[in-house]
Parts: structure tokens; sequence; C-alpha cells
């Protein structure tokens, strides 16, 4: 696991244990400590969004029955509930398309090259009937495939490979660090369907690319200053009006390598093609264009570490992907030696903005950091509240137990489990690094705030001269 904390990266080889017990495999992902709000402004307008279980038209009709001919047997099943509960005609997307919709544009139209069109179609169909079956996990590389990959890493000249042996060295002990923008993709498949959809047919079509209307209200105040920020994430956008830019978002050149492998080659709680190419796009667009999916390494000129997203990537991708406000709060205060000291707030408050946001039906992406007595061999060098790992997971839902202890449900796309996992308060909110809330939830603890991209902008200069 990976931590950036007051500049400092720590690694750690060994997996630590959650509260029941398992362990979780080891995943990157870098997190920035910092006493103070990060802020996403925007309004998350969920109106004109269609919920009905019968199909209406001739035309809705139609395209059910070319989707169900294409599958067959459990997933005629799934297709069938997606309609009873309301998900398949739902068109929460940015053209109002339905995700039956964008099912049968998987179905008839051609995908891109290596992809099989019924592979992603039943990806898609799974994955909205049960979200949590999204995993982070990379996937190994076929020996078919090995010649391949290891020349594009060699073509890559930024990447600095001189040798097969280099190339070949980066999948030794290669894990994923794409928790964040594993989270991201849950959220659009659990809160928005049809969005999901349209991405899945959109970056798994010849194109491999989408587009994404935003408003820039949602990333500062100062429209100009909105704009610098999209530059600063060397995104590619069009101006549609004074307030809304339309983004368009794609994945690195190698991801259709990793999906085609995986069309063929899933196994157990591997990703999917269709992950592949959601993540690898959120990925792409957090780590400033410099994704590679091969070697899940990254550059960019905002974070210091090669791999994974800093909490302030993670909150634009957010932003970008749902088109909403995402403050972060960031709630452990970390010393030098990574020693959580103590807390910006205390739990009761921290737990009440977690339900609170949780009561509007919207998820919580949270950063949580391992201590060292999590660890199944903790080092007897180091506190037991040194800070061991990082890692980024979704609460969905709560709970109060017979004891009265609040339970959180969460999503955790690298736990080998494909369903909602529970921790405990007392277990959780004092490994609580950071969490995305809505603006005015967070602003009844920090009402003083300061814009993120000013923030971002004096950190960025802080951890430069701190590596000069």
């Amino acid at each position: 696991m990976t931590v950036c904390v007051n500049g400092i990266n720590l690694y750690s080889t060994n997996p630590v244990q959650n509260v029941n017990g398992k362990a979780n495999t080891p995943v990157q992902a870098q997190t920035v400590n910092r006493a103070q709000k990060m802020t996403f402004r925007a309004n998350n307008d969920k109106t004109g969004v269609t919920f009905r279980t019968k199909l209406a038209s001739k035309e809705e009709k139609e395209y059910f029955n070319t989707v169900s001919s294409a599958i067959s047997g459990e997933d005629k099943k799934l297709l069938n509930g997606l309609l009873k509960s309301g998900i398949l005609l739902k068109n929460n997307s940015d053209d109002k398309s339905t995700v039956l919709d964008n099912l049968y544009k998987i179905a008839t139209t051609e995908r891109a090259e290596g992809l099989d069109k019924t592979v992603i179609l039943k990806n898609v169909i799974r994955t909205l009937a049960f979200p949590y079956s999204i995993n982070q996990k990379l996937g190994d590389i076929p020996p078919e495939y090995k010649a391949k990959v290891l020349g594009s890493l060699l073509e890559n000249k930024e990447l600095g490979l001189n040798t097969l042996q280099e190339a070949d060295a980066k999948f030794n002990d290669l894990h994923s660090s794409t928790c964040p923008t594993a989270c991201v993709e849950f959220n659009l498949a659990s809160k928005h369907q049809a969005e999901f959809a349209r991405f899945a047919n959109d970056l798994t079509s010849p194109k491999l690319s989408t587009e994404k209307i935003v408003d820039l209200r949602n990333l500062s105040k100062n429209l100009g200053e909105a704009v610098r920020l999209l530059n600063m994430f060397n995104t590619n956008f069009e101006v549609i009006d004074a307030n809304k830019v339309k983004i368009t978002l794609k994945p690195d050149k190698d991801a259709l390598l990793r999906a085609q492998i995986q069309t063929k080659h899933q196994d157990g709680m591997e990703r999917n093609a269709t992950d592949v190419l959601i993540q690898s796009t959120l990925m792409n667009l957090g780590s400033q264009q410099t994704y590679n999916s091969l070697i899940d390494e990254r550059k960019g000129d905002i974070a210091t570490e090669n791999t994974g997203l800093i909490e302030f990537e993670k909150t634009f991708i957010e932003s970008v992907a749902e088109n909403k406000s995402t403050t972060s709060m960031l709630y452990q205060q970390v010393d030098d030696n990574l020693v959580v000291t103590g807390y910006e707030c205390d739990f009761a408050t921290t737990k009440q903005q977690i339900l609170d946001t949780l009561k509007r039906d919207q998820n919580v992406i949270i950063g949580i950091t391992f201590f060292e007595k999590d660890k199944e061999q903790p080092d007897p060098n180091r506190p037991a509240d040194a800070i061991a790992g990082g890692h980024e997971i979704t609460i969905v839902g709560a709970r109060t137990d017979k004891n009265g202890e609040t339970i959180f449900i969460c999503q955790d796309s690298d736990d080998e489990v494909n369903m909602p996992i529970e921790y405990p308060e007392s277990w959780l909110l004092p490994r609580l690094h950071h969490a995305g809330l809505p603006e005015d939830i967070a602003e009844r603890t920090m009402p003083d705030t300061k814009e993120n991209w000013q923030i971002t902008m004096d950190n960025y200069k802080e951890l430069k001269n701190n590596a000069a």
C-alpha cells in the first residue's frame, strides 16, 4: 500500500487486516494530509429523470427484444430485473438516453478492435444489476500478449525503458492503484445508471472516448479559475456557454490492449473489459493525461508519486464524472513521522456529516488509512498508530446494531468480495482521512472556505520546494 502524507511516500508490501480479519490485497492509493477544506462547487440537478417499469413504445419493445436475443440464461433474468426495478428505462444521462438505448447501441453497433459486443453487453448488464461486482484488480498478461505488451512499453519513450528486461520487471508484484476511480465508477453504476451505460457504450466503441457536459461552477466560484483548472489537468474541452463546457474523456493509448486481454481472459475478481476502460479514462483524467494502463503508472505535475491519485485529483474526477459539487473534508492530523496526532473535528460530528449525506441518497467516497497495528506483522519500531497504507472505499449506507453503534455499509473494490462490507464506527472513524461531502454539510464544521484551486497550488509549490 502507498500513502502520501505531508509529501512523504510510505510503501508497505504486506497486506493489512480489515476489521473482519480478512487480508486486503495491497493497493496503492495516494492521499495528502492538509488540515484545510478543499471545495468544488456545483448544483446536482436530478430533474427530468424518468422512472418506468414497462416498455411504452414499439421502439422500446424492439430494443428490448434485440438486447434480450443477444444474451442468454442468467443475463436475460438480470435484464428483466433491470426493467422491473425501473433501472432499464432510466434516462439520467447527459443526453437523456436511457439504459436501454445504450444497451441497444452496444448490441447492434461495432465495438473497438478486439472487443466483443456480447461480452461488453453482459458486463454492463451485470454491473448495473449488481454494482458491487466492480473490481480494480488488473489481471495478468497471458503469454500470447506478452510481446505486444512489452513492445508497447518500450515504444513509450516517457517511461524511459531501454530493454525487454526492464519492461518485464514492471510486472513484478504489480498491484492496482485504481481504487479512487473504481469508487467513481461505482457511483455512476449505482446512482447514475444511464450515464454509466452511456460511458460504457462510448468508451467501448471505435471512437474510444466520451463527452461530458460540466457546469464550470462545479469547479470554482470564479469561472476564470475553473477554466485554468481544466487546463491544469490538460483536459480537452469546448466552451458551450458562459457556464458550461463539454469535456472529451478518453483512456490512455494502452487501455484498449488491457481491455482486449480482459475480454478473453478475465479471471476471478479481476476487472472486466468495461471496468478497464472506464477506470483508465478516469485515471487518465486525474493524472493530467499521463496514465499507463499496462503498468498502472502515471506522471503529471500535481502529484509527486508515480501511482494512484492524490485526494485533490480524486475530487476533481468525481466532480467531473458526476457533474456535482464535492467538498473534500480532511480529518486526520499527521506529524512528520506519519503518526496520527489528532483530528479536525470530533467523531460524532464526522459521523453526522456522513449520515446527513446518505440521507440525500448520495454515496460518500472516503479515504482510509491503515495503521501499523492493523498489519499482520506490525513493525515493532513504529508506533501502533503510525500510518502503514491508504485506500479509497465508498460508504453506501448505515445501520445501528443492537448496542447502539453505527455500522457503515461500504463498497470496497479490492476486498475480493463482490458484496457490501460493514465497518463499525469505532473502527472506521479513527482511520478516516478524508471524505467527499456536499458543500453545505461540510461548511457546518468548517465554514471558512478556501477554494480547492488555491489550496492545491499552494500545496503543489510546497511539495516541489521540498523535493528540490
